[in-house]
Formats: structure tokens, sequence, C-alpha cells
């Protein structure tokens, strides 16, 4: 029984740290996305607004890549986030 507990309990804990894992890869996809995204709109409309800062730290992922080729047609830095 105490065996079987154990392996239950080891089981659980590796779910538990792939989990962690994966939940850490796709934050760090995330946040590499919209370093590349702040540092386009630098690059092209001058330094990055808070309010757009605050759009893109709480933005997902399809959001961040439909800004990243908004930002090819932009005039304006609105443009890239309309």
């Amino acid at each position: 029984e105490r065996v079987r507990l154990q392996r239950a309990r080891d089981e659980a804990l590796e779910q538990g740290i792939e989990k962690g894992v994966k939940k850490g890869r796709e934050k760090g996809q995330l946040d590499g996305a919209a370093t590349v995204l702040a540092t386009q709109i630098a690059r092209k409309f001058g330094a990055l607004p808070d309010w757009a800062r605050v759009r893109m730290n709480q933005a997902d992922e399809a959001a961040l890549n439909r800004w990243a080729l908004q930002i090819l047609d932009a005039q304006r830095i609105e443009d890239v986030f309309a």
C-alpha cells in the first residue's frame, strides 16, 4: 500500500513538473514575441508608449502575431494595435 501511494505521489509530482515546464515555455514564447514587437515598434515609431507596453503584456500569442504583421503596413503606432 505504501509503495502504491509513493508511486502515485511520484507520478503526480512528475505531471506537475511537466505542466510547469510547458507553462514556462509558453510564457517564454510570449515574452519573446513581445520583445520582438517592442523592438520593431521602437525602430519604426520611436519609444514604446506605456499604453502599448501594457497591451502587449496582456496579449495572447494570436494578438502578438497579428500585431507583428500589422506593423509592416502601419503608418502610426495606433494602427499596429487596431
